[in-house]
């Protein structure tokens, strides 16, 4: 090669670089996004969050050790890499990024994990979701109060700590990336007067102020795990309605909603999340002990599982008849009541109840359009074969109440889609049970079912049994569909349908 051909090459590869660069320079720093709050914001406390939207801000403001990626990888967050695992698969060795640091300032350690575990696990915490650790060594008899220290995690030093797990499990990495599991400081779990609703994390944002009032506005954190995100602020705002949302949409004032905008133009693209929400029909159970025999089977076959979901969520969703939610399709087991059937049931029970027709309280959310349009397809379901359904819209904490004192009928529950695996989808219906002694016995049954596809369908079975016992209806699992204006870049969903506004970026 001559030296004219070598400084010709040296020139294309200049010129590379330098385009390499220009359009790497694109993504750039600043802005404001703004964002409807479509639900309950009350805590952002990760052993507390009970609702769709306080759990994905939650997942802006708290970090965990590992993230799953929306392909399904699981990959290090607060933790430096993936665990060391024994070769038994019991014993599991974490190392934390040195360095970290929370929103307060102080240190992300071993010491900060362990006292947020405990603190998930504790009964008087009250957390719906401890069963995330339960299948740590010692974690089942914590939450009973037979511990007083959760035995299967032992401190190595500030950095490496090692979790003993009573069976082998390898989806017990995809607990750790679940939000309740992120850990607070030290200073927030001694703090006086206990732990904040809106307590300060480890995550991308963080809360401008003290006041958590709404407007919300998050600030980016500067020390974050993967660096700076690139927004300047996230701006959370409340409407009184979905339509007024919609409209302040359309007139620029947000930049993405979760329901179709009356006109759909260049300037917008629309985001599907992972088909990964399940929604079910949940009947009271000191009622239904109260009506004749039959009534919750009725009920459960009655409901036109596809048309509800053709009319809510087309494609984007499947009918669903059990607890777990599984990658695969599946089929409906069994076959709709026929609906002459289910009239001469409703006929004799009425005939019992010495001709008293009961009309049934169905509760729902006044700020939720989905739950509605659910409701009353389902309401119009039941009258087709004779009962009587009347909704009723009330406010969060007024529904809260309700559930609370069971005073309802019918109500709706889409629990938080924490966990993909199966074995750890069926922990979290049996720990809403507060039953530790059950949860950890199917838990050391399933364990003991060596092949791994037998086990899913042991668990499965486990599953179609305690749906009596929960009275829960299955009936869909869905995704989420965003509207999302063209300036916003690099919004992506992770694989539980939550997006990471970390990589998130305004063009100006």
């Amino acid at each position: 090669m001559t030296s004219r051909h070598a400084a010709i090459l040296l020139l294309l590869v200049l010129v590379f670089v330098v385009q390499a660069v220009d359009a790497a320079g694109i993504k750039s720093y600043g802005g404001t996004l703004h964002l409807s709050a479509g639900g309950d914001l009350s805590s952002t406390d990760p052993a507390k969050v009970d609702s769709i939207a306080a759990w994905e801000l939650g997942r802006q403001v708290h970090e965990t050790l590992f993230r799953m990626t929306p392909e399904g990888l699981i990959m290090p967050s607060l933790a430096h890499e993936l665990p060391a695992v024994s070769d038994d698969g019991k014993l599991w060795t974490i190392k934390l990024r040195p360095g970290l640091r929370f929103h307060d300032g102080s240190t992300i350690d071993s010491q900060a994990v362990l006292m947020s575990w405990q603190r998930l696990l504790d009964a008087k915490t009250a957390s719906p979701h401890w069963w995330l650790l339960a299948p740590v060594r010692g974690a089942v008899a914590f939450h009973a109060g037979k511990l007083t220290k959760l035995s299967g995690v032992e401190i190595v030093n500030s950095l490496e700590f090692r979790i003993r797990l009573k069976h082998p499990m390898p989806a017990f990495v995809e607990a750790l990336s679940a939000l309740p599991t992120a850990p607070l400081s030290r200073r927030t779990l001694r703090a006086e007067g206990g732990v904040p609703v809106h307590p300060s994390g480890s995550g991308p944002f963080m809360f401008s102020e003290e006041t958590t009032d709404l407007p919300l506005r998050l600030v980016p954190f500067l020390r974050h795990a993967r660096g700076r995100p690139f927004l300047d602020y996230l701006v959370l705002m409340r409407f009184v309605s979905p339509r007024e949302a919609l409209l302040a949409f359309e007139l620029g004032k947000l930049h993405l909603v979760p329901f179709p905008p009356k006109l759909i133009d260049s300037r917008l693209r629309m985001v599907d999340t992972a088909i990964n929400r399940m929604v079910f029909l949940v009947m009271n159970k000191d009622h239904l002990n109260q009506l004749p025999a039959g009534f919750f089977e009725v009920v459960n076959h009655v409901l036109d599982r596809r048309a509800l979901v053709a009319y809510m969520v087309g494609e984007r969703g499947r009918p669903m008849d059990e607890l777990i939610r599984l990658d695969d399709t599946g089929q409906l087991q069994g076959k709709r009541v026929e609906v002459l059937e289910a009239k001469a049931y409703v006929q004799r029970m009425l005939i019992q109840r010495v001709g008293i027709a009961p009309v049934f309280e169905f509760i729902i959310s006044a700020t939720d359009p989905f739950a509605r349009g659910l409701a009353e397809r389902i309401q119009l379901n039941l009258q087709d074969v004779g009962m009587s359904v009347q909704i009723i819209e009330l406010s969060h904490d007024e529904l809260r109440t309700r559930i609370a004192k069971g005073q309802y009928d019918f109500r709706l529950e889409r629990p938080l889609p924490l966990v993909q695996d199966p074995l750890l989808q069926l922990l979290s219906f049996l720990g809403r049970l507060s039953d530790s002694a059950e949860l950890e016995d199917a838990l050391d049954a399933l364990m003991l079912v060596p092949d791994s596809t037998s086990r899913v369908g042991v668990a499965r079975e486990r599953a179609r049994r305690k749906m009596i016992d929960l009275s829960w209806v299955p009936l869909m699992v869905h995704s989420d569909r965003l509207y999302v204006r063209n300036a916003v870049h690099d919004l992506r969903p992770d694989r539980h349908g939550v997006i990471d506004f970390a990589d998130v970026w305004l063009e100006e």
